[in-house]
């Protein structure tokens, strides 16, 4: 075997056009010993994960330091950023009033289940209709649950496009 064969080292130079990696995301890296509160939605990190509240932490401790930093989904919703969007046109006047509300209820589902996963907008403009999330995974049930419930309304020309350059989740309707 040779041994005189040599890594190529990487020739990226400055900061790629492109959102960085989940794993490259400061949410994801080695979990802290103190609380985290977000002044905004008042989630608290604790045990490597955001939650509502401190009552579920088995260890709270008072001597334990605490700090006030916006967690990442008020971040995101602050920076105009998201994962995942789901766009539909053409929708039938006849459901868009149960349409508002099964996307309203889901996101009320989710953000008490997660603190992190929340409906960022819903939007209606020129018989278009999109919808932005935090998480990716959030909007592909959002846009499950409205094809499961509204199949026979709706036309079945839908795709999801995920991009191996950006984070987000891209589901389109027509």
């Amino acid at each position: 075997m040779p041994t005189n064969i040599k890594k190529e080292k990487s020739s990226k130079k400055g900061s790629s056009p492109y959102p960085k990696k989940k794993t490259e995301h400061p949410e994801f890296r080695k979990g802290k010993s103190e609380y985290i509160l977000c002044p905004a939605c008042y989630s608290v990190y604790y045990n490597k994960a955001w939650h509502h509240a401190l009552s579920g932490d088995k260890h709270f401790k008072e001597t334990k330091e605490a700090r006030f930093v916006i967690c990442p989904a008020d971040k995101m919703i602050k920076e105009k950023e998201y994962e995942g969007q789901i766009i539909m046109e053409n929708v039938p006047a006849v459901i868009k009033y149960d349409l508002f509300h099964l996307v309203e209820n889901m996101a009320a589902r989710a953000f008490h289940d997660d603190p992190m996963d929340r409906v960022i907008s819903i939007k209606e403009k020129n018989g278009r209709i999109e919808i932005l999330t935090t998480e990716n995974q959030l909007a592909q049930r959002i846009a499950m649950k409205i094809k499961e419930s509204f199949k026979n309304k709706m036309g079945s020309g839908w795709q999801i496009s995920h991009s191996h350059r950006e984070d987000p989740l891209r589901i389109i309707w027509k």
